[in-house]
């Protein structure tokens, strides 16, 4: 016995469905699709109601053109399989799984159309609407910037149609535009996010430079008591800003990281990363001695507080006293 041959086709047959081509315009600055998506969802529906009619419309074998002297009228469900699809052995699974094919083919479509439409915004968005929405956020200028390298992937590429089963979009005619457009704004934001976070690297490294001098400058070895309270409360409030500026740095860091991914123009006169850090280290080290002499000192610092307090007290008491007996009589007028 021989095994049966294996059939190498489907059951039912493999419909051939026309392509649908469907082209991405842009006129008047507007981004368009050509024909709309309607059009797209029509023909594919034409194109299964095809393929059933196909089956509804095969001929019944007809047994009265066997039959001598018999003739009447056959209806249109006698003549064909019109009724084919309410006798169906799995009900009608079989065409609910077919319109939900379409649907979902429909559905990609779209999805995949609407990225596109979204860069109509490319020619309707105002620079200053933007620039004022992200303020002086730098982590939400560097998130656009992510947003829109991240984003080039859908025209970014050697391709010119994108295909969904039977259905093509072709993009070609609006991909340069929109890179070219794409690639203005990238490089104005770009610009805009380098200007700042430099301007915002040259301010803290002043900052923390004029901080770390102050430090130098200063001891809490003084002989003045008030210059110490003073000096304390200082570094006290440098101690308290501490977690800020750690990640004032980190957000440097990241910022010049993405500037050079992005292939910015770093100007002659940009500051860069190494030196801020270099600074940042520097007030660390001065901080920590600082602060470690002023643990030191905080025993003898009290004791100097109190003693002087002391002091003041007793001149104090001996002002009242003196004044007490120095103090003019009052005369009476009479």
């Amino acid at each position: 016995d021989t095994d049966a041959p294996q059939v190498s086709h489907k059951p039912g047959g493999e419909p051939k469905i026309k392509n649908v081509v469907h082209e991405l315009r842009i006129t008047n600055q507007v981004i368009y699709l050509n024909p709309p998506i309607e059009d797209c969802r029509y023909k594919l529906f034409q194109e299964l109601f095809a393929w059933k009619t196909i089956i509804l419309s095969l001929p019944r074998i007809q047994s009265q053109r066997y039959q001598v002297g018999v003739h009447y009228e056959l209806s249109e469900e006698e003549k064909f399989y019109r009724n084919a699809l309410t006798r169906m052995p799995d009900g009608p699974s079989a065409l609910e799984e077919a319109y939900s094919a379409v649907k979902g083919i429909v559905t990609e479509v779209e999805q995949y159309v609407k990225v596109w439409l979204q860069y109509q915004c490319l020619w309707d968005m105002q620079a200053e609407n933007i620039y004022n929405r992200l303020g002086e956020d730098l982590n939400k200028w560097q998130a656009l910037l992510v947003q829109i390298r991240k984003a080039r992937g859908t025209f970014d590429n050697a391709e010119t149609r994108k295909e969904f089963g039977p259905v093509i979009i072709d993009y070609g005619k609006v991909q340069s535009k929109v890179n070219l457009k794409y690639d203005s704004w990238h490089k104005e934001v770009l610009s805009k996010f380098g200007q700042m976070l430099g301007q915002n690297m040259t301010e803290f490294h002043s900052q923390i430079s004029k901080s770390r001098q102050e430090l130098e400058q200063h001891s809490v070895d003084t002989a003045s008591t008030s210059d110490a309270v003073t000096f304390i409360t200082y570094v006290q409030s440098l101690k308290r800003k501490i977690k800020q500026f750690e990640k004032q740095v980190e957000l440097y860091r990241n910022g010049q990281r993405l500037l050079e991914k992005q292939r910015f123009q770093f100007p002659s006169s940009w500051l860069y990363i190494d030196n801020i850090e270099g600074e940042w280290g520097a007030f660390n080290d001065i901080m920590r001695r600082k602060d470690s002499a002023i643990q030191q000192q905080v025993a003898n610092l009290q004791m100097k507080i109190v003693q002087e307090d002391r002091a003041v007290e007793t001149r104090t008491v001996d002002l009242l006293t003196d004044w007490e007996k120095t103090k003019p009589v009052t005369v009476s007028f009479h």
